[in-house]
């Protein structure tokens, strides 16, 4: 029988939407992973703790902690120490360069050759000569890569980096539990549940994400204020909290009075959200488009977000131009309301549901990352 090989997994705290990507890490046959990351940070010990125990693997996990410094940067406790120690065969880091500890401990698993694996968003494309060469330098002190998209290989492939070290494993939500809700709607032919317009017939738009500055949700709601007065008439359905909600909810006025716009608030529910996804006939990211695309398109609902990809998030790159989705010129609301028309007059029609969300089947599934996971390990 062959031996496990031994990954440690080094990153700064528990996302809770990479469960399904670290239960396969969990029950790999190939390989033995043990996780270090800080559990205070999201949610307290107990919710890690319970993750691990229900896959009955709670020695799997290893708290450390993260020390914060000048706000941003980032000493994580035992890393150091971990990696003189060598007792492991490879180290997957999250690929943070404001993180101190993973350049110290990327130098020893250099010195004491053990392979490392850098989990990373890559080159965003924006950066200036110093942050360039500070990235490119914190890169080449690791052996290989996982990045979250094809346009982040491209950049590393263009800045000297070798493109069979790189690995595009994309980014997954709770597959499996969406998938169930995708099939159950289409199978029953769930219909449009939203009571809340006054007419419910027309063509919904979603945004669904926080009410921050940063989403610029400002911009759809001008743009289909625009449409309106051409007499090209949508609902929007706006899902989320933030600090922009008393704001959005002025220029909003006219819209709520006549029932076609609706602040929903926010709901972390599968089961409320998935009715709402799969009810909305777009949504619209006009900031930047981040995991609510892979959402969104999980249940076939296609996406519109900004064309500027050097600021986008690495999510953007599962939208199809004119066919899972549409870009527009970022700020731009007249391009903005001039794609909302498109797509409902011209482009809705190219794809079904299940035509749009096959890309999550086929690449935005943690079946699909542990493969490429095991990939990058198996490469020497």
């Amino acid at each position: 029988m062959i031996a496990k090989e031994k990954i440690i997994f080094v990153t700064n705290f528990f996302p809770s939407y990479r469960k399904s990507i670290w239960k396969k890490l969990l029950n790999n046959e190939k390989s033995d992973v043990i996780f270090y990351f800080d559990p205070v940070q999201n949610r307290g010990i107990q919710v890690e703790k319970h993750f691990f125990l229900e896959s009955n693997k709670l020695n799997s996990f290893n708290e450390i902690k993260n020390l914060y410094f000048f706000r941003r940067v980032i000493w994580q406790s035992k890393i150091v120490g971990l990696c003189l120690s060598g007792t492991f065969n490879q180290a997957i880091f999250l690929g943070d360069m404001n993180i101190l500890s993973t350049w110290i401990g990327l130098l020893i698993c250099r010195l004491r050759r053990k392979k490392t694996i850098l989990w990373t968003h890559g080159f965003y494309g924006n950066e200036n000569y110093i942050k360039k060469q500070l990235r490119t330098l914190f890169y080449s002190m690791g052996n290989k890569y996982l990045l979250y998209e094809k346009r982040g290989k491209e950049l590393m492939i263009k800045t000297g980096f070798d493109a069979n070290k790189i690995f595009v494993i994309y980014n997954s939500l709770d597959y499996e539990v969406q998938k169930e809700y995708f099939e159950n709607y289409q199978k029953n032919n769930i219909q449009k549940e939203f009571t809340f317009f006054k007419n419910s017939k027309l063509k919904t738009v979603l945004f669904l994400g926080r009410l921050t500055p940063v989403k610029k949700i400002d911009l759809l709601i001008k743009s289909l204020y625009r449409l309106n007065s051409k007499r090209i008439n949508f609902n929007l359905l706006i899902v989320g909290e933030g600090s922009q909600k008393s704001s959005l909810k002025k220029i909003s006025k006219e819209g709520l009075k006549k029932g076609w716009i609706y602040f929903y608030g926010k709901t972390y529910k599968e089961s409320e959200l998935s009715k709402l996804i799969y009810s909305s006939d777009l949504m619209v990211s006009p900031g930047n488009a981040g995991l609510n695309a892979v959402h969104a398109l999980s249940y076939g609902t296609p996406v519109g977000t900004h064309n500027y990809f050097n600021k986008q998030m690495p999510e953007a790159d599962i939208i199809e131009d004119q066919q899972t989705g549409f870009f527009f010129n970022e700020n731009d609301i007249d391009d903005l309301s001039l794609k909302i028309d498109l797509w409902f007059s011209k482009f809705d029609f190219n794809l079904t549901r299940s035509e749009r969300r096959r890309i999550i089947d086929e690449k935005y599934n943690p079946e699909y990352q542990i493969k490429v996971i095991q990939k990058a390990i198996d490469e020497k």
